[in-house]
């Protein structure tokens, strides 16, 4: 049996446009590979970006994980007064 390659990809939440002439454009959340980002900007760019997202990470993970445990201990303590 084949094993497949490995494939990268990225779940990119944002606003988006789909043209230089959209002005509007939409917000949404969108699974993309590494190979589209790629060839969309670039080699460099991909790494300096997902370098930032790698060292922002753990603080932010952190943060929310701090801030959602308070919130349960919140809910947990107004469930035992029912």
């Amino acid at each position: 049996m084949k094993h497949a390659e490995k494939s990268y990809e990225y779940l990119i939440h944002g606003d988006f446009v789909r043209s230089k002439t959209d002005a509007k454009g939409f917000a949404g959340a969108y699974w993309v590979s590494l190979l589209r980002m790629l060839k969309c900007i670039g080699c460099e760019l991909v790494t300096t970006k997902l370098n930032v997202f790698e060292e922002e990470m753990p603080s932010e993970r952190k943060a929310a994980c701090t801030k959602l445990a308070a919130l349960l201990e919140v809910q947990d303590s107004s469930d035992s007064d029912e």
